[in-house]
């Protein structure tokens, strides 16, 4: 293997935070190197792309206040990469409709709505009638629902192919298809990032991962991130002839995701107990879409595209883990995202670009220190 090629940062992950990341520094002029042996990024090819930071926000909190910052950022960061790389690249979509079918489900909207109208997203809640106008195609059983025009969805396949091309035209070099199997660290805190192929060292270096972020630090000396997969089950319908709907819909743990290329998904499940298991299973994707079809029953006339499954980096609180890990001056980690990786990219990227290149701290609630790095 030849000497080490040296750069300023090394970001092991491409996901949509890796490349994100990657991005942001490469126009700081930093020079940034991806390794990834599984790119393109395995969360983000099989999300939904909802932009959603009401969604799994559950009280005010600065979980909330991040997905609040990154939705805000999202227009601006989309038409300066679609512009520079020539990309389709766009946000679709008239918002989402969250519906409630029972009255434990209505309260529970209601009480979201008080809650949530001082936020400065749009919020608008409809009546039946007001529902059966805006969406013709669903269930007559809902009993009211919450319009959110800002939150809105896109397609992350698109958005993970831009980036790659915006950090490439800024100067990133990005390894793809290689596993790395160690890593070096020495007294002046320079790190070797082995992989089968070369060695990069680095000044910095950057843990995004996904699901796989917790191997990753078990390569360093006593480092911990504890982050998990949580599987999850989609599938795409062909509404290629006309969507029957123009909004997203979330309704309970279904949602149904209108895409401007035709594309209908749905999903999706919750798998913590599938670990790191890779197959998607058609019995699970045939029971989402009968979920689906409850709350529409005209896609029982559309075909099935396809079905996948895909492992989200979660972690034991729910919220990510950015910033400086205890173990190593120049170690950090951008991980844990879960189901928000998408919505969360923008502000994630600025983040940690503060923090490795200013010092900028993000905020504690995110500190990776707070799982006691230890062994």
């Amino acid at each position: 293997m030849s000497k080490a090629k040296h750069f300023d940062v090394a970001v092991i992950g491409g996901g949509v935070i890796g490349m994100s990341l990657t991005w942001r520094l490469s126009q700081r002029k930093a020079s940034v190197a991806v390794i990834d042996s599984k790119l393109p990024g395995q969360a983000t090819h099989a999300a939904a792309g909802m932009l959603a930071p009401l969604s799994d926000a559950a009280s005010e909190s600065t979980l909330l206040d991040l997905g609040l910052a990154s939705l805000e950022k999202y227009s601006g960061f989309v038409q300066e990469i679609a512009e520079l790389v020539k990309s389709p690249l766009q946000i679709e979509g008239a918002g989402i409709l969250r519906i409630a079918r029972d009255e434990d489900e209505a309260k529970r909207l209601k009480a979201m709505f008080r809650r949530r109208t001082h936020l400065g997203l749009p919020l608008e809640m409809l009546t039946p009638e007001d529902l059966r106008e805006a969406e013709p195609q669903l269930t007559p059983d809902a009993l009211l629902a919450i319009l959110s025009p800002a939150e809105q969805h896109i397609q992350p396949r698109l958005l993970l192919e831009a980036l790659e091309k915006a950090a490439k035209h800024a100067g990133a070099a990005i390894y793809s298809g290689e596993s790395v199997t160690k890593i070096d660290g020495d007294a002046s805190e320079l790190y070797t990032v082995h992989t089968d192929a070369r060695a990069v060292s680095c000044d910095h270096l950057v843990i995004c991962g996904g699901a796989w972020s917790g191997s990753l630090a078990e390569l360093l000396p006593k480092a911990v991130l504890p982050v998990t997969p949580l599987k999850g089950h989609l599938g795409a319908l062909d509404a290629s002839s006309g969507s029957p709907l123009r909004h997203t819909i979330c309704a309970g743990d279904c949602y149904l995701v209108p895409r401007e290329n035709g594309e209908l998904v749905f999903g999706a499940t919750e798998e913590p107990e599938a670990q790191f298991d890779p197959e998607t299973h058609p019995y699970t994707i045939s029971r989402l879409r009968l979920d689906a079809e409850a709350l529409v029953p005209a896609l029982s006339g559309l075909a099935l595209l396809s079905g996948w499954s895909g492992l989200r980096p979660a972690s034991p609180d729910g919220l990510p883990i950015l910033g400086r890990m205890s173990r190593g001056k120049n170690i950090y980690a951008a991980t844990g995202h879960g189901r928000n990786g998408i919505l969360l990219a923008p502000q994630t990227a600025d983040l940690l670009t503060s923090c490795i290149l200013g010092g900028h701290n993000p905020p504690k609630a995110f500190d990776p220190s707070r799982f006691h790095n230890t062994k």
